[in-house]
C-alpha cells in the first residue's frame, strides 16, 4: 500500500533551488534511510514531508490524501509524526511531564490551559505503557534538562510514538551520540512496531545500511538513486560523490 507519494517537489529560497523535482513512492511498514553529503535538501525534503515549509512546486499525498497545503498540526493528526536534528523538548519540565503534554495534545481536552497536568489519570498509564519498554520509567521525575543526550534523543522519539504515528520521521536520530548510545538508539529503531513505517536521514552509513531496507541518496537536491544497501554500496557515483572514493 501506498503511505507517502512525493510528485515533482521542488523548494527554492530565493534563486537557490534547494530541491530538484523529486519523486518518489514509501509503502506502508517500509524502513527507508536518506543520505547525502552537506547541502543534498534532505532537511529541506523532511520540512516539505512535515509541513513545515510548503513546496514551490509538486504534491504531496498522505494515506491517499493531498496533504500539500496542509498544517503541520493537520498531518500529526493523521498520522505523521516528526523528530529533529537538534533536540526539541521541554527541558525544563520532566520526563513524565513531557509524554503527557504529547499524549494531551492529541486529545479534545488539550486546551484546558488551567488544568495540571496530573489532574489527567487517564493518560499515567499510556505514558507509562510508553517509558518502560526504553527504561525510561525509572527516570520519569527528572527534569530534561538533566537527562543525558542519549537519554534525550530517546525521549523525543517516544513523545513521536505518544501520537500514534503511520509514519515516522527522523532526522539523524543518531547524530550527537557516543557509540554505546548510537548502539541503544539503533536497537530502539529496530525495536518499533512493523506498522510504523520509518523514513530517516542518517549521516552514518553503518547505520543507514544496518536499519534499512532502501537507501535513497540525495545530491544537488535531486535523487541520485534508490536502492537495497547494497546497490547503493555498490553504485558508482555514490562512491564518487558520497563515500569519497576514487
Amino acid at each position: 500500500m501506498k503511505l507517502l507519494v512525493l510528485e515533482n517537489g521542488s523548494k527554492n529560497f530565493g534563486g537557490v533551488r534547494a530541491l530538484n523535482d523529486v519523486s518518489f513512492v514509501l509503502e506502508a511498514g517500509e524502513r527507508r534511510a536518506i543520505i547525502g553529503p552537506n547541502g543534498a535538501g534532505k532537511t529541506t525534503l523532511f520540512n516539505l514531508l512535515s509541513g513545515m515549509l510548503r513546496p514551490s512546486t509538486g504534491r504531496i499525498l498522505f494515506l491517499g490524501k493531498d496533504i500539500t497545503k496542509m498544517p503541520a498540526y493537520q498531518r500529526a493528526v493523521l498520522g505523521l509524526a516528526r523528530t529533529y536534528q537538534i533536540t526539541n523538548l521541554f527541558f525544563s519540565l520532566t520526563v513524565q511531564e513531557n509524554v503527557l503534554l504529547s499524549l494531551q495534545a492529541m486529545n479534545t481536552f488539550k486546551f484546558s490551559f488551567l488544568r495540571p497536568l496530573t489532574s489527567d489519570k487517564h493518560l499515567l498509564p499510556r505514558a507509562q505503557s510508553l517509558l518502560e519498554p526504553w527504561d525510561m520509567w525509572d527516570k520519569r521525575d527528572i527534569e530534561v534538562r538533566n537527562l543525558s543526550y542519549g537519554d534525550q534523543r530517546q525521549l523525543e522519539i517516544i513523545l513521536a510514538l505518544s501520537q500514534n504515528p503511520k509514519l515516522l520521521l527522523l532526522d539523524e536520530p543518531t547524530s550527537g551520540l557516543s557509540s554505546a548510545e548510537t548502539t541503544t538508539m539503533v536497537s530502539m529503531i529496530e525495536a518499533l512496531p512493523r506498522d510504523i513505517t520509518v523514513l530517516f536521514i542518517e549521516h552514518d552509513m553503518d547505520t543507514a545500511f544496518r536499519l534499512a531496507k532502501q537507501v535513497m541518496v540525495l545530491h544537488l537536491g535531486k535523487v541520485l538513486t534508490l536502492g537495497s544497501p547494497e546497490e547503493v554500496k555498490s553504485h558508482t557515483q555514490v562512491q564518487k560523490i558520497y563515500l569519497g572514493e576514487e
